[in-house]
């Protein structure tokens, strides 16, 4: 996340607003696919928000 990183270095503790969307996936077993994070290297559900650069697609 560089632009978040950077933009919280200037702002620091306020409040952002940031946009980001997440999906549950579920397979025939009933299975929910996860991602292992790597900022907190928690678990969680696949999404992400949208970097300076980056498209949609």
């Amino acid at each position: 996340m560089g632009y978040i990183t950077d933009l919280r270095k200037l702002v620091g503790s306020r409040p952002i607003i940031m946009v980001g969307a997440c999906v549950i996936v579920v397979n025939e077993k009933v299975e929910i696919l996860l991602q292992l994070r790597n900022d907190n290297h928690c678990w969680g559900l696949a999404g992400g928000s949208l970097e300076i650069g980056e498209t949609l697609e």
